[in-house]
């Protein structure tokens, strides 16, 4: 397997919340509901559609004035692109002259969400389903956990990219490696495709895309081998118990002449992650390639990295890591090691800006690499 500045990963879990109990739930909506403020009863509002109807943040900012109506025993919403159904108690027949006109007919082809039995502390004053729908058009771009990526660094993320959701990880890497006249240059531009089949499996299309190559007048350009790949996202975090996933992937002999592997080599993956406390993680990703030599021979490589990341800010993360992406003997082309640092800024919740920079350990290391990329998801 070759060395790609552009394959280095940016393993970072989702860091997951406790439940919130109804009780203190209970507490919340009621000291919301004291405040006698338009925002607090818009928050009040909010957070019961949220947690009585189960919502993600994305399906929550989705409804719109129009997929909320009232009825006797209620208020029912709508959900313009959900299969399932759920409640949010209030007070009955409490809906407003101004909201009435703004009811929604049913649509025969989606369902009418049902109320549960009120509860006394939930109980909403009179305006509560109007102001519950301008919270709703606030909210109308709302967007869903931030993004997790598989760069800039080699340690690959334990999770998946969600079911339905499609994600591009995308750059620009140079490599440098040798002295003197027989100082080879490398540039590429690796691009991964991640699409979301469920909420714990993925498939992946990866490429280091163009290349060119130069030692002195020696020059090629071309393009590199495509790989296809599945991860599985098997475990969360639990306790002292890591993130796990698996990866599984084959690089095909699919690239120019120059740039071209032998045969199929496939390979396979196993990472963990752990939370670690002052908003670290350490990341391990420890696996097997199977490769094919010039002359047909078969032979194993070993796969390790170890990352060790740092959320800055909110929005900057930093790691550092040693990578070795092949760990192999001598006649199978040796062992490649380095150490990597970089840094990521989240633009917003579906967009990353990283770069980073490798430092070669190993004789059969390019002795300094470097990337800056751009990640999205759809």
């Amino acid at each position: 397997m070759g060395r790609r500045v552009a394959g280095r990963k940016h393993g970072r879990p989702k860091k997951k919340a406790k439940a919130l109990p109804i009780e203190d739930l209970e507490r919340i909506a009621a000291r919301l509901a004291s405040a006698g403020t338009l925002k607090a009863a818009r928050d009040n509002a909010l957070m019961q559609i949220g947690f009585f109807g189960v919502l993600r943040r994305s399906e929550l900012g989705a409804n719109e004035v129009g997929h909320v109506g009232a009825t006797p025993a209620g208020i029912e919403i709508t959900p313009p692109r959900s299969t399932w159904c759920a409640c949010l108690t209030s007070a009955r027949g409490a809906w407003p002259p101004e909201a009435a006109a703004s009811t929604y007919p049913q649509p025969k082809d989606r369902p009418m969400i049902t109320c549960f039995p009120q509860k006394p502390a939930l109980r909403a004053r009179p305006a509560f389903a109007g102001l519950m729908m301008l919270a709703l058009a606030a909210t109308c771009h709302a967007g869903d956990d931030q993004i997790a990526t598989d760069r800039p660094d080699f340690v690959d993320s334990s999770d998946v990219v969600g079911k339905g959701r499609f994600q591009v990880e995308t750059s620009f890497a140079r490599e440098r490696d040798g002295s003197g006249a027989q100082r080879l240059h490398t540039t590429s531009t690796p691009t991964l495709l991640r699409a979301g089949v469920s909420d714990t499996l993925e498939l992946r299309l990866d490429s280091g895309g163009r290349v060119h190559a130069w030692a002195g007048s020696d020059r090629h350009r071309g393009y590199a081998d495509a790989s296809i790949g599945v991860k599985w996202h098997a475990a969360d975090a639990k306790g002292n118990a890591p993130s796990v996933g698996f990866l599984l992937n084959a690089d095909l002999p699919s690239g120019s002449r120059q740039f071209r592997g032998e045969g199929v080599r496939p390979s396979l993956r196993a990472v963990g992650e752990w939370e670690l406390p002052a908003d670290m993680l350490l990341g391990v990703m420890t696996g097997l390639s199977y490769e094919t030599a010039d002359d047909g021979r078969r032979y194993t490589n070993g796969i390790l990295g170890v990352v060790v990341g740092k959320e800055l800010t909110p929005r900057w993360r930093a790691f550092v890591e040693v990578a070795a992406p092949q760990i192999a003997h001598a006649r199978n082309g040796g062992s490649q090691v380095s150490f990597d640092t970089g840094v990521a800024y989240l633009v917003n919740d579906n967009c990353q800006l990283d770069f980073a920079v490798a430092r070669g350990l190993s004789k059969r290391a390019p002795d300094l690499s470097w990337t800056v990329g751009l990640s999205f998801r759809m």
